[in-house]
């Protein structure tokens, strides 16, 4: 799951999402409880445009790796797809770890 996980950061990072999508659903199915994973796969498919398969990803991310960093992508999705009141409760999520600056 890790190696899974280390290369779809890499492949990530040179710009191809659909391997890098591929690649963490195999990290995922070897461990799914790795949040970091699923957080980066929410990334990956928001960053592909795909809002609605992006939202179980940052659920899951925040359920098994609750971060400020998940809970600040799970608020960025519910802004995004309209739903203030459910983002504004993400990023209260994200504040109360430190990670995000009230405004």
């Amino acid at each position: 799951a890790d190696a899974c996980f280390n290369l779809a950061v890499l492949v990530g990072d040179g710009g191809d999402a659909s391997e890098e999508i591929a690649l963490l659903r195999r990290a995922l199915s070897a461990k799914p409880d790795h949040g970091q994973a699923w957080g980066n796969l929410g990334v990956a498919l928001a960053s592909a445009g795909d809002l609605d398969a992006a939202e179980e990803p940052f659920h899951n991310a925040v359920r098994f790796d609750p971060s400020a960093k998940n809970w600040i992508n799970l608020a960025r999705l519910h802004q995004a797809k309209g739903r203030a009141p459910q983002a504004k409760a993400a990023m209260a999520e994200a504040q109360a770890l430190g990670g995000a600056r009230q405004s």
